[in-house]
């Protein structure tokens, strides 16, 4: 039915209890009244009359044993009854309560359960849903960025190129220019070198012709060109001026000469003037062959003069040219390694580009990769962590739920073990209340029979002393079966407020220690 109930059961069975105690307590109370009344009776009975009082005394307590053993026993089979039935009606309370606790104790738990499982599993979702949101966020982001590290790599390749495809132009129009003006002014300085060789041959020519005229007559003179040359030769030297002069003025001398010695029309004087003649034209032949040499000498020298001039314009116009090759080729080679080295720079620059715009793309993938990664850890740890938290919240409502059945089954076990050493101890304690009051009663009677047995005479000397002993004994028992009737419905309570306690969940106080000397 419920805890309310059950307490109220508790409490009325502990009540019950503490009746039966009070009137059996009471009942011993009054039998020892009555056994102090007929003690005292039957001791004044044996002052005046030791043996009727003997005889009345022996039957008197016989009977009034007898009667309360029969009224102790009725006491506590009446009390155990009632007992056993609070017993019954607290276990079947006690079942009840805890079967409706079970119930609703797992139904929590199944709601508790099945509430946490879709928490988790829509928390779970959420995540999901937020990191493949973000994955796609990264991924976007990132491809972006790619994309314009591609364009401004192009564009930076494309400046790059520009750059120095301008600076290659520059470069061979500045060679172009230089190339034009070294060839005009090697150009000029072959201008120079061939006026001055044409100023200084025109110079030397007129030498040079009178010595190779002169170098031509000396080969006629001598044969070199053949017997006819030479006669022509000769001929031509001996009616040259000069040779007709001398002739002419040694003739002349000659018929003077003759004319003064009276020969001049005989044979001897044509011999001598052809002799003469002969003679003159040897004479100066060799003087004018001589002659001749040296105007050949002087031709050839002349020649020699033009060869060295002509010799020395031919390499100051070949170093002219070869300077100009030279310098060209130079101004061609610096100009080629100039194109060279941008072109090795333009190479190296726009690799360099490559290589950073690589490794750019590389960290940006790599940037991506690890945030992914990253994303995709930071999902796997939330979702291990969901499900950590979900099993550990089911562990957790399991355990509860457990732990709550146990408690429960405890706390029933416990409440049903207390009602059981409660009835036990109640039944206990009135069997041990029923034998103490009995073994009281039979070891008073016997205590009585002995002392009457003792003999008469004994009984009336010490009769004051006995009665003395029996009314102070009497008292104790009086005593003692009132404490115990205080002392029972004392631990009825107690048992029943502990039943209550252990109903609500109360922990019970510590049993009473009976009192020294008291009859339980």
């Amino acid at each position: 039915m419920g805890a309310g109930w059950d307490a109220l059961f508790t409490i009325g069975g502990a009540i019950v209890s503490s009746m039966i105690t009070d009137k059996a307590a009471g009942e011993q109370a009054d039998a020892i009244v009555n056994a102090q009344g007929i003690s005292k009776e039957a001791a004044e009975k044996a002052s005046k009359d030791i043996l009727t009082s003997y005889d009345a005394a022996y039957n008197g307590l016989v009977t009034n044993v007898q009667a309360g053993i029969d009224e102790l026993s009725s006491g506590a089979n009446t009390a155990s009854g009632i007992i056993n039935n609070g017993l019954q009606e607290a276990n079947k309370q006690l079942a009840a309560g805890f079967d409706g606790a079970y119930q609703t104790v797992g139904y929590l738990g199944k709601k508790s359960l099945a509430d946490t499982s879709e928490g988790f599993l829509k928390a779970g979702q959420t995540v999901s849903d937020q990191a493949v949101k973000a994955k796609g966020e990264l991924t976007t982001g990132f491809d972006q960025a790619t994309a314009d590290l591609g364009t401004q790599a192009a564009l930076g390749e494309n400046a790059l190129k520009q750059g120095f495809a301008q600076g290659a132009t520059d470069l061979t129009g500045q060679a172009a220019k230089g190339i034009n003006a070294l060839n005009t002014g090697f150009g000029e300085a072959k201008g120079a070198v061939q006026a001055g060789t044409t100023a200084g041959l025109g110079e030397v020519a007129k030498f040079a012709d009178t010595g190779e005229a002169a170098l031509g007559k000396q080969a006629a003179f001598s044969g070199a060109l053949g017997s006819a040359a030479q006669q022509q030769a000769f001929d031509s030297f001996s009616e040259s001026p000069g040779q007709k002069y001398l002739r002419e003025q040694q003739e002349q001398a000659l018929l003077r000469n003759s004319a003064a010695i009276g020969g001049l029309g005989g044979g001897n004087v044509r011999k001598a003037l052809q002799e003469q003649a002969a003679g003159i034209a040897a004479q100066n032949y060799q003087q004018n062959f001589n002659n001749l040499g040296g105007l050949s000498a002087g031709g050839l020298n002349a020649a020699t003069t033009q060869s060295g001039i002509q010799t020395g314009a031919g390499s100051q116009l070949a170093s002219l040219a070869a300077q100009q090759g030279v310098s060209v080729q130079q101004l061609e080679s610096e100009l080629g390694s100039a194109l060279a080295t941008l072109a090795a720079q333009e190479g190296i620059s726009v690799e360099a580009a490559k290589a950073k715009y690589g490794e750019q793309l590389a960290s940006v993938s790599a940037q991506k990769g690890i945030s992914l990664a990253d994303a995709s850890t930071a999902l796997g740890t939330a979702q291990g962590n969901l499900a950590t938290g979900k099993g550990t919240a089911l562990t957790g409502i399991n355990t509860t739920a457990g732990s709550q059945l146990g408690t429960l089954q405890a706390q029933k076990g416990q409440i049903g073990a207390a009602t059981t050493t409660a009835n036990a101890a109640q039944q206990a304690g009135l069997e041990s209340n029923a034998s103490t009051n009995i073994s009281n009663l039979v070891t008073s009677a016997g205590q009585q029979l002995a002392g009457l047995q003792t003999g008469a005479g004994t009984n009336l000397a010490n009769i004051a002393l006995g009665q003395g002993l029996q009314q102070a004994g009497y008292a104790g028992q009086l005593g003692d079966a009132k404490s115990a009737g205080t002392l029972g419905t004392g631990a009825a309570i107690q048992n029943g407020l502990a039943g209550v306690a252990n109903i609500y969940g109360f922990q019970g106080y510590p049993q009473q220690k009976p009192v020294a000397g008291a009859v339980v």
